[in-house]
Order: C-alpha cells, then structure tokens, then sequence
C-alpha cells in the first residue's frame, strides 16, 4: 500500500438537561506520532470559552487535555483537527520498552480469560500443525484470522462493561470485544499486547484494534477486519484494556442527564 496523508476531525459535544457545575473532565483524543505515523497541523478547540485545557501524559503516553469548569453550563465540546502522514510499507508502531512490557503480558479487569477463552486458545494450538514454529506476530496474526472467522460483528448485544469472557460465550459484539478476546488469547500465549483506540477511513466513530509485541517492536493487527493496521488507520491511544484508553472521562456536580454526541471524520487528501 502506498503511503497516504490523512485530514482527521474528531467532535465530542456533550448536551446536558439542566446547568451543571464543578465539571471535571480529561480527554484522550490526540493522535500520537509513531514510527507509521506523523502528525501535523494540530488544532484543538473546547468550549464553552471559560473552559480551562491543561495538558499531561499518563502512563501509557497517552497524551491528556483536563481542565474543570465551575461555573454553571449546559454542554461541552471538544474538538480535535489535523493531518496525519503515514506510511504504507513500514508495519512498525514503535521500539519495545522493555520496562513497561510488564503492563501488557498479564490479564487486565476486561482480558481475564475464563474457560471459554482458554478452551479456545487450545483448540486454535491444535488447528495450526505448525504453531510452535511461528513468531509472536505470526501467533497473532494466525491468532487474528481465526477468530474474525468464528466471532460475529453484531452491534448492541455488548457494551462497554462487557469483559473479553462474556463476549466470547455470547460469539458476537463490536471492535472493543474482538480487540480484548484477542489480547487475552495473545496474552496466555505469553505474548505482551494491548488496546488500541483510534481512528480510520470511512468510520463515522472511532474505532478498537490490538498491538502484539514482537521481535523488538509494536506491530498493529485489526482483528475486527483482519487487517494489519496500515496508512488507512490513525492511532489515538494505547493501554492494557479499553480502561485505559476511554476518550472522555469526567465529573461533575448537578442532576442532569447527559447526551454524548461523537462524530469522527478522516478523508484522504489527494
């Protein structure tokens, strides 16, 4: 594939009842420079205007707007604009940090396998005569392939509580429960990965896939579409689960009740 520039927009407006105050918030939405990715021409707008934007990373990279509102207001919004040029032959994400490899090898709250995850990950051992040959990106890879076989996409049936185990029992769900049955599968083959969240061509919201770690690097595979992640995709945030990687967290003092509306666009500029 060859390489392509992408123009993104991501919009989260919340609407609220009635007027809130006290509102804390922290927003994950900055796409990250990686080894397949650059980004440039960054604009970040949030509102109302007495909105404050601080900035920080956590511990995973992820990069942090936060800020609190006191002052009584009835919505929200942030917004998040820019171009990404990415590669379309290079597969890397970025070097391996040995020290914090400890956060992806082990069961997360939304990765623990139960019976169901454990039988499957044997029966996929036995399917593949030559399993023990293949290197960890292969494992996922081979690991990747069956599972978008015989898990169904099927919205509503999930939400974002639901655990790797209960979604493989029910054999259906969304991108969020594809990328954790996969890392859990990943993980009991004792190979370090982790969630994705971000963005891609022709999703009106955005969108989960895994990492695997391998052979020095981070390598992308998108187990809902069996793909590797390529110039078609744009990388927001990393974590061990869909925990670590919620876009929009926050708190706030009132009764009201909340309607979150999200838009993601990306378009290829030509």
């Amino acid at each position: 594939m060859k390489s392509k520039t992408l123009e993104f927009k991501y919009q989260m407006e919340i609407v609220f009842s009635e007027p809130i105050i006290q509102h804390s918030y922290a927003v994950k939405c900055e796409p990250k420079d990686t080894m397949r990715q650059k980004i440039s021409d960054l604009i970040i707008r949030i509102g109302p205007s007495e909105a404050k934007l601080g900035e920080t990373d956590d511990i995973f990279g992820n990069h942090i707007y936060y800020g609190n509102m006191t002052e009584p207001h009835e919505n929200f919004y942030i917004e998040v604009s820019g171009l990404a040029r990415n590669s379309g032959t290079d597969r890397r994400e970025e070097k391996l940090n040995d020290r914090a490899l400890g956060f992806y090898k082990y069961a997360s709250k939304h990765t623990v396998p139960g019976a169901g995850i454990k039988g499957y990950y044997q029966k996929l051992i036995e399917r593949n005569k030559s399993y023990h040959t293949l290197n960890d990106l292969s494992k996922g890879e081979y690991f990747m392939g069956e599972l978008y076989k015989d898990f169904a996409y099927v919205s509503g049936v999930t939400d974002i509580k639901t655990n790797a185990e209960e979604a493989f029992q029910l054999g259906q769900g969304v991108c969020q429960d594809y990328a954790h049955i996969m890392i859990s599968l990943c993980r009991l083959a004792g190979i370090p990965a982790r969630y994705v969240v971000g963005f891609m061509i022709g999703e009106g919201y955005s969108h989960a896939w895994i990492e695997v770690a391998s052979e020095g690097y981070w390598y992308g595979l998108d187990p809902t579409n069996n793909l590797y992640i390529d110039a078609n995709y744009i990388k927001v945030s990393c974590g061990r689960d869909y925990a670590d990687c919620i876009i929009d967290k926050g708190s706030f003092l009132g009764n009201a009740r909340q309607q979150q509306n999200i838009s993601v666009k990306v378009a290829e500029v030509l």
